[in-house]
């Protein structure tokens, strides 16, 4: 018996299948949580690497040197930006250097 004939021609759209994988999804419609989810991991292992490292720098009993001090901001750049080298403290919390710190005022020395 021959196959049936399709009655709706060309009116029908065509039944592809679509393969949606990993790389579609991270760049379209979940873009915004898995960057976000890549973001925080990043930080987390940024952090336990820094901590690591102090661990180790204060096992070993050496002295913490002092960050050189960054330039000055001209007068073109804004004011509320926090500028230079940024250090992770051991909260987590990003803050200035102690010569940014100190020029910057107390109400800005935390970020």
């Amino acid at each position: 018996m021959p196959k049936r004939g399709c009655t709706f021609a060309d009116a029908a759209p065509l039944q592809l299948k679509v393969r949606v994988g990993q790389r579609e999804l991270s760049r379209g419609v979940c873009a915004e949580r898995y960057s976000r989810e890549i973001f925080e991991k990043t930080k987390q292992l940024l952090f336990r690497g820094a901590q690591a490292y102090m661990d180790h720098l204060w096992e070993e009993g050496c002295a913490i040197v002092d960050l050189p001090e960054s330039p000055k901001p001209g007068p073109t750049e804004a004011l509320g930006t926090p500028r230079g080298q940024m250090l992770i403290g051991p909260d987590g919390r990003l803050t200035r250097s102690r010569a940014q710190a100190s020029e910057a005022g107390p109400e800005r020395s935390l970020c």
